[in-house]
């Protein structure tokens, strides 16, 4: 299984990122469950932390959490920058809905006044505008905006609509920023737009370079496939057309940096590289294989974002929404020598580690996903419908089922004031129950190189005993 982010408008998807590979137990190609082995040294490191965790979890009494109930993270941000919010799953109700609460607290108190989304840079300026401007329509921005259809939900869109609320009621800007880099069509049609208006000589010469990519047909093929129907010669290619139209746009800066958009046709530039780079090994019409190549090479998009986000972030303070894979700060240092990483542990080393992060456990539910056999190529995984369903985490060796000895449905934890007992637990590793866009029945909660991962990857953790599906808006096709 892969799990696999998705690109705009046509629920596009592509391959997973770091964490599958980075926090597995083992490193061997095992399609086997793994055991734990003897269950009595586990037991004495499992009983400590329970008693540890009865009296330290913050039972929460709905799948909402009130003010009260919320303390522990709005008092987190009193130390940090930029506190990450995860998802165990791309398609469960309860995260998003504790996210978008968790967000309005934050936002209420004056902790952040910043919203970093695992988003692409249009939508995230689209979003932006409608907050802070009122402009565009919020219905049109949900369905036609480019955002990954995972987050065309009820929960995401109440939520924009109350920060726009809360932006009129008091005149305080909410900055929203996408910092995913999977649309460079989009990212490179923006700055050949600013180009047209200032140096069209350049955007001409740009418009050639990137022919193929601006000419490219959404709803005939995705991104992805288009990626791989491109000659491996085009990556380089590609790459260096980017970075001579940003020595263009260096080269004039004392004319254009007064313009409206000179700086944002830069950083859009810059995300559109980033793409190319973090899909090199994809040019070429053959999916590579992905289990021999470098750890750094999965990381590269998790850099990118978190490079992104410090640059947008400059002295203000933020949230991000990204899955519980990307904001993990705290790789084991083994797997962090191999070159795995993820946006909180990038995030964590460039600011100094002002940083905090929160995940998320549960034991058993239902929760939107793709279906689709473990091998099936990403272009033709593409095409299956997100739909809800059942699978659980209450195995012996599932951190579900072992938070499940607790007596709380639900409950937040901090780990950072772990007593001695409990923080040697919490090396132990667990089947964490993470999912992406798809999932294959069959491989779930098999393979440690999927989903064994050590316990302490989150300062925070969220528990939630039972899951339900995310509220999608389950919309007709688009009219052609």
């Amino acid at each position: 299984m892969f799990l696999i982010a998705e690109s705009p408008h046509n629920q596009i998807q592509f391959r997973s990122d770091t964490m599958l590979a980075t926090l597995a137990l083992t490193l061997l190609i095992n399609q086997e469950r793994l055991g734990f082995g003897d269950p009595a040294p586990r037991a004495a490191l499992e009983n400590p932390a329970l008693e540890w965790l009865k009296s330290n979890a913050t039972p929460f009494q709905a799948d909402i959490p009130n003010a009260e109930e919320l303390k522990s993270i709005v008092s987190a941000l009193d130390s940090a920058r930029v506190i990450g919010l995860g998802e165990p799953t791309h398609g469960d109700h309860q995260s998003q809905l504790f996210k978008t609460h968790t967000i309005r607290e934050l936002v209420r108190q004056g902790k952040i006044s910043v919203l970093m989304l695992e988003i692409n840079r249009e939508p995230g300026a689209q979003f932006d505008a409608y907050v802070n401007e009122g402009k565009g329509d919020l219905t049109d921005l949900m369905v036609n905006s480019g955002i990954f259809s995972i987050w065309r939900t009820d929960d995401f869109a109440n939520l924009i609509l109350w920060l726009r609320a809360h932006v009129l009621r008091t005149g305080n800007p909410i900055r929203i920023y996408g910092i995913d880099c999977q649309d460079a069509q989009a990212d490179i049609k923006f700055a050949v737009d600013f180009l047209k208006t200032y140096e069209p000589a350049i955007a001409l010469k740009a418009e050639e370079e990137f022919q193929a990519l601006l000419a490219h047909n959404e709803n005939e093929k995705t991104i992805y496939a288009f990626i791989q129907s491109q000659p491996k010669e085009e990556f380089a290619r590609l790459t260096k057309a980017c970075d001579e139209l940003t020595a263009s746009l260096n080269d004039k800066k004392a004319q254009l940096e007064k313009n409206p958009g000179f700086d944002k046709a830069l950083y859009a530039i810059k995300a559109a590289k980033q793409m190319f780079l973090a899909y090199e090994f994809e040019f070429g019409g053959q999916e590579p294989d992905f289990q021999k190549l470098p750890p750094e090479y999965f990381a590269r998009r998790d850099v990118f974002m978190a490079q992104n986000l410090v640059e947008q972030l400059g002295s203000q303070k933020a949230a991000l929404w990204a899955h519980d894979m990307h904001t993990a700060s705290n790789i084991p240092p083994a797997f962090a020598a191999m070159g795995y990483r993820t946006i909180g542990s990038e995030i964590k080393k460039l600011i100094n580690s002002d940083y905090i992060s929160l995940g998320f456990a549960w034991t058993k539910g239902s929760f939107h996903a793709r279906l689709f056999k473990q091998g099936t190529p990403i272009v033709e995984a593409q095409q299956i419908p997100f739909t809800p369903h059942n699978l659980s985490c209450n195995q012996l060796g599932d951190l579900g089922e072992f938070l499940a000895r607790l007596p709380h449905n639900r409950f937040i934890v901090d780990f950072r004031t772990a007593d001695e007992a409990t923080k040697k637990w919490l090396a132990l590793p667990y089947y964490r129950g993470w999912c992406g866009w798809g999932v294959d029945p069959e491989k779930w909660l098999t393979d440690p190189n999927q989903e064994a991962a050590p316990t302490v990857l989150h300062d925070i953790l969220v528990y939630y005993r039972e899951i339900s599906p995310s509220t999608t808006w389950n919309l007709p096709p688009k009219k052609q």
